[in-house]
């Protein structure tokens, strides 16, 4: 579980490098800030909750703690459950 939370965790900082590049300023995702909002939405059906995702929201919670421009949400059953446990990373 820690090995996720370290991926998403190099996922977040990628997008935040180029995100921004990406999008172009004022565009979708663009805060006025300079930076781009991430997003991270992770599953909470029984096989994600079994294989740790209430860590990983914990975990990703507090990688944002104090940090505005990201946000940590939680969905039902992504239907992966093959590969649980499953988060996806979104620029907001």
């Amino acid at each position: 579980m820690e090995k996720r939370a370290k991926k998403l965790e190099q996922q977040a900082l990628a997008m935040a490098e180029g995100g921004t590049k990406a999008l172009g300023k004022g565009g979708k995702g663009d805060n006025g800030g300079g930076g781009v909002r991430l997003g991270f939405e992770v599953c909470t059906g029984k096989a994600c909750k079994r294989k740790g995702a209430e860590e990983i929201t914990k975990k990703l919670e507090q990688m944002g703690k104090g940090d505005p421009d990201l946000v940590v949400s939680t969905s039902g059953c992504m239907g992966a459950c093959k590969k649980a446990p499953n988060v996806n990373t979104y620029p907001m």
